[in-house]
């Protein structure tokens, strides 16, 4: 079985993070992908991006949001 879980990572050294939620499918966790990115309003700041994953001041560590596929009962 997959999860997908949503997470967030906020800067410096170690990055602080939380898990924004977790989904049985990969279409609601990129429905909570897009709708936490455009929350958070930092289009303008995004250096890097896909449907999973999208990286803002990254040299900075600054902050990244993406969606991480864990397998359960392998």
């Amino acid at each position: 079985m997959k999860i997908y879980i949503v997470n967030y990572f906020v800067g410096g050294t170690p990055m602080d993070g939380e898990t924004v939620g977790a989904f049985d499918t990969l279409k609601k966790a990129k429905e909570c992908f897009k709708t936490t990115l455009d929350d958070f309003n930092v289009e303008e700041y995004i250096e890097e991006q896909t449907e999973s994953f999208a990286y803002w001041d990254r040299d900075d560590f600054w902050g990244g949001l993406e969606i991480q596929e864990i397998e359960l009962n392998k």
